[in-house]
């Protein structure tokens, strides 16, 4: 997925922030969602309730506490659109519609998109002034990513997130594919420029910082970073280019 459209440029400006809480015996699960932005990127790290599939779209993330009109997006990697939902006066997700690289697209109903454990969801509101909530059921096992796709002439942006219940170093986490020196890992955060940036150097994830150097001029370090991924967060994997675009650079 080639994010270079006006979506995925306001959405590197998002913050996504959870905290889980068990609440019913050992399997179902709600997790709180305070990012303080409108823009919320979180990971899908439950199932169905009852039957541990992939769980609807409108069954994950509740729309308690969200306004008429508020928006759900999901990226679909097979038709490569957008699928949009939309808070209706009911309070329920109805389709909405997403402009994409001048392409309006209309989705289906929510309840017929089920979302794999793993992947991950954006909700665009009108107001942060309030958390709001992912429901559903604790799965067995660990959850695997979207892939880690490049493509040949520009960098890809890929939704991914935390799926499990507790923070996750961002050096543990487990991609679906391997990471290549200049991959970059983007998580939105609510000050400064929106996000903070980790870079792979082609064995681990740093961050760059800033130091003096004798002539009391700032000079970049780059160290290893022990930042985590909270508990149902989301970020933007950014992966470079094919090697054979870069090779033919």
């Amino acid at each position: 997925m080639n994010m270079k459209s006006l979506i995925a440029l306001t959405a590197l400006t998002a913050a996504g922030a959870a905290s889980a809480e068990v609440i019913s015996g050992n399997t179902l699960c709600r997790i709180k969602i305070d990012s303080g932005t409108k823009n919320t990127i979180v990971a899908v790290p439950l199932v169905k309730v009852g039957t541990g599939e992939a769980i609807p779209a409108n069954e994950l993330v509740l729309t308690d506490n969200l306004s008429l009109g508020d928006k759900l997006l999901h990226w679909n990697t097979t038709s490569e659109k957008w699928e949009a939902w939309a808070v209706n006066a009911s309070g329920a997700w109805e389709s909405a519609y997403v402009s994409e690289q001048n392409k309006n697209w209309i989705s289906g109903s929510a309840s017929s998109v089920a979302l794999t454990r793993g992947d991950a969801v954006w909700v665009e509101r009108s107001s942060a002034s309030q958390p709001f909530y992912i429901y559903g059921q604790v799965g067995d096992g660990s959850a695997t990513m979207p892939e880690i796709a490049r493509e040949s002439g520009a960098l890809t942006y890929i939704m991914m997130g935390n799926t499990n219940l507790q923070d996750v170093a961002i050096n543990s986490l487990t991609f679906n594919g391997t990471p290549v020196e200049g991959d970059k890992i983007s998580v939105p955060v609510n000050t400064g420029l929106g996000v903070k940036e980790y870079t792979y150097d082609g064995s681990k994830w740093t961050q760059v910082g800033w130091d003096l150097d004798a002539n009391d001029v700032l000079i970049p370090t780059v160290t290893e970073t022990s930042a985590a991924i909270p508990a149902g967060q989301g970020f933007w994997y950014v992966a470079k280019q094919s090697s054979a675009a870069q090779q033919g650079e």
